[in-house]
């Protein structure tokens, strides 16, 4: 770090790039350095064996199976897991979705697509993930398949098996992402932002989720061309986007808290990919971090703290209650954000970040009460959207423990 006192108005500066963990072990020093999880029903079982017998077969090591209720799947992870299925059949992807650090589920790869991909470090503890997914069991069967063919491919030596970055993607029947960013269809569509992506999207998370989706380089170069654009990328900027990236000399550090939120996400998803050099990546974590400068963001936090007596070494009691639709969008975001850098560049300036989103959501611990939305309920359900949003993100299911989301909803 360059900058020895970071703060929200100089935030840090890192000279370093962070460590990525490229290589997962499976099998270390003749012992297993994995657990294959399945779903407790016992679906994909086989598929198990399989890669079992592979990674036997070439390091004369048995790697353990366990369900998904082992405790050695729980989240965060302990060790290095191979998982089989998606979201909704294997309870450990399942939670890594709820997180964000994997979009396998019943629509996405699609009918018959597979996906066999690494997701590296994902709680800043040097442990990975190897994702062998499908929507539907013929996927995670191809999935399997495939990984035990790049398995056959591996030359263990003396008691180690270790395989490096994967990202092989095969779309399922009738998935064919559009040509056209203005094309891209968003979950959160709504009749009156239609797929403009006003809650979390921008042309350059856009241009990420298709790659992750994919692995089309393309949308990978295209990230970089309009995270430091030209003059020509900041038109197709101001084009696509408006106001969702204020910054147009800037993209990665001043966009609009609305549509914030995948940029970070997504490059967390994506960095590892060999498309970005060191360089690339630490220019792009740089331009994350001062992301925490941003005056408007900055100055919607200072307006909440200030509000309700809060220090700035210190958080008092909970508030009350959340504020509006900008507030919470704001408060996420920074959430995100934080969670990212203290993962990877702990700081106590990351950690206080993280504390104060806590803090304002702490009060969906006890109350129900969202302030604006009583008075102006055309904003009602799209505030709901960053609640729950962070519910997922964080993982505090306070809320829903004491029946509050259940009122609100």
């Amino acid at each position: 770090m360059d900058n020895a006192s970071p703060s929200p108005l100089n935030p840090p500066v890192y000279a370093k790039l962070k460590e990525l963990h490229l290589a997962t072990d499976l099998v270390r020093d003749g012992q297993p350095a994995a657990t294959i999880v399945v779903p407790r029903d016992g679906s994909h079982n086989s598929e198990a064996a399989l890669v079992q017998a592979y990674i036997k077969q070439l390091s004369g090591v048995d790697v353990p199976v366990a369900t998904d209720e082992f405790s050695a799947s729980r989240i965060p992870i302990q060790g290095n897991l191979i998982l089989l299925g998606n979201r909704s059949t294997n309870a450990t992807i399942g939670a890594l979705y709820d997180l964000f650090y994997t979009l396998l589920d019943l629509r996405y790869p699609g009918p018959g697509g597979h996906v066999v991909r690494t997701l590296h470090n994902p709680f800043g503890n040097g442990r990975n993930v190897v994702f062998l997914g499908g929507s539907d069991p013929e996927g995670v069967a191809a999935a399997t398949s495939a990984f035990c063919a790049t398995l056959s491919t591996r030359s263990p030596a003396s008691g180690n098996l270790q395989i490096g970055r994967l990202a092989e993607i095969q779309l399922g029947d009738g998935i064919a992402p559009p040509d056209d960013i203005r094309d891209v269809e968003v979950w959160e569509a709504s009749p009156g932002y239609k797929s403009t992506g006003y809650f979390g999207w921008t042309s350059i998370s856009k241009h990420m989720a298709l790659y992750y989706m994919t692995g089309d380089e393309f949308h990978a170069r295209e990230v970089l061309r309009l995270s430091f654009p030209d003059n020509a990328a900041k038109q197709d900027i101001a084009d696509v986007d408006g106001e969702l990236i204020e910054n147009k000399d800037e993209p990665l550090s001043g966009p609009y808290h609305y549509g914030a939120l995948m940029l970070i996400l997504f490059w967390d998803l994506i960095e590892e990919s060999p498309v970005f050099s060191d360089s690339d990546r630490l220019r792009i974590t740089n331009a994350f971090s001062k992301q925490l400068a941003h005056p408007q963001e900055r100055g919607w936090r200072e307006e909440v703290y200030a509000r309700h007596g809060v220090g700035a070494d210190a958080f008092s009691e909970p508030p009350a209650g959340v504020g509006d639709r900008h507030e919470l969008w704001s408060h996420v975001c920074l959430y995100a954000l934080s969670r990212y850098f203290q993962n990877y560049y702990p700081h106590s300036l990351w950690e206080h970040c993280i504390e104060g989103a806590r803090w304002y959501f702490s009060a969906l611990h006890r109350h129900w009460w969202v302030h604006g939305l009583f008075v102006s309920g055309g904003s009602y359900s799209s505030s709901m959207a960053p609640i729950l949003t962070y519910v997922l993100l964080s993982g505090d299911r306070r809320g829903v423990e004491s029946g509050v989301l259940r009122n609100l909803l």
